[in-house]
């Protein structure tokens, strides 16, 4: 389905920005 092959998508995009904005805080 296209719908979960997007939602995939999004979840890792969304996790890696969630990482960048950690480390922008850790720093």
């Amino acid at each position: 389905m296209l719908i979960l092959s997007d939602a995939k998508m999004l979840i890792n995009i969304v996790m890696g920005l969630l990482l960048h904005v950690r480390r922008k805080l850790a720093t």
